[in-house]
């Protein structure tokens, strides 16, 4: 999905915002709330000679996260509706009209909202760490010991095939996150982060060379972040702020992987594979 079209949903959500609380405003009772060229195994599972495609890597063109299910707490569009309620609610009491855009607190409030969604998105992501305790770390750094480390994580991916059901929808992931903040296609997205935490676990389990460990952790947070995106897409109709937010994320995501991709190349090259 474009950045644009993105910046224009997020446009039409504080519009909604704002009407919102023209509504309430009346209404007593109302609240917001009521690898090129080789045969090698790639980060997704697929031949280094096919494009990586698979689970958002093609994006160029739960005991491992906590989503805080049933808590509002977590809800980003609550939270920030609420925020945005209140400092408007402020601005009507004190005689200024929170819907005249000359308004330097109208701007404000509107710079607060967007203060906000990137400070939540930050948020999500940040609460992904990957612990040298959660690994199984080797000493042993021989080219065997590397060797037989790619062989164990071709064989975890090869556990793990690639799904590409988003392709079956019309205009593809970018129908996807459409369908799926509609309330509709969310066990597509549901399927595809439980794919990402699915991977991430069983990469943890794989015996890792001191000297790879880097490479490793940076996968393993890489499935991790996908999954948490994806989730997000999800739960796009009960939360739009946070489903639009970290579907801007799958443009990086997309770019990570390819930048992964390249480094297990090399480590490919290194062990003479």
């Amino acid at each position: 999905m474009e950045k644009k079209g993105i910046a224009i949903m997020f446009i039409g959500l504080a519009a909604v915002l704002f009407a919102a609380y023209g509504v309430a405003s009346r209404n007593e009772a109302g609240q917001v709330d009521k690898l090129e060229g080789r045969g090698n195994a790639t980060l997704d599972g697929t031949s280094a000679l096919t494009e990586l495609e698979g689970l958002g890597a093609g994006l160029m063109g739960a005991d491992l996260l906590s989503e805080g299910k049933g808590d509002d707490g977590a809800n980003m569009t609550k939270v920030i509706a609420r925020a945005t309620f209140e400092q408007m609610k402020t601005l009507d009491q004190q005689g200024k009209s929170p819907f005249d855009e000359k308004n330097s607190d109208t701007a404000e409030v509107r710079n607060a909202v967007e203060r906000s969604v990137a400070e939540s998105t930050n948020a999500v992501f940040e609460g992904i760490v990957v612990k040298n305790s959660d690994l199984k770390t080797i000493m042993n750094n021989t080219r065997d010991a590397k060797r037989r480390y790619l062989k164990d994580l071709e064989a975890m991916l090869a556990r793990h095939p690639v799904k590409e059901s988003y392709k079956n929808i019309p205009g593809g992931l970018e129908g996807l996150i459409e369908q799926s903040c509609a309330g509709q296609q969310t066990n597509i997205s549901k399927e595809l982060s439980d794919d990402y935490t699915a991977i991430a676990r069983d990469m943890m389990k794989i015996q890792t060379p001191s000297q790879w460990v880097v490479f490793h952790k940076q996968g393993i947070t890489h499935y991790l972040q996908g999954s948490v995106i994806f989730s997000g897409i999800a739960g796009c109709a009960a939360d739009p702020l946070k489903g639009y937010s970290v579907a801007q994320s799958l443009s990086e995501f997309g770019q990570n992987s390819s930048l992964l991709q390249k480094l297990l190349q090399k480590m490919y090259t290194e062990v003479g594979l």
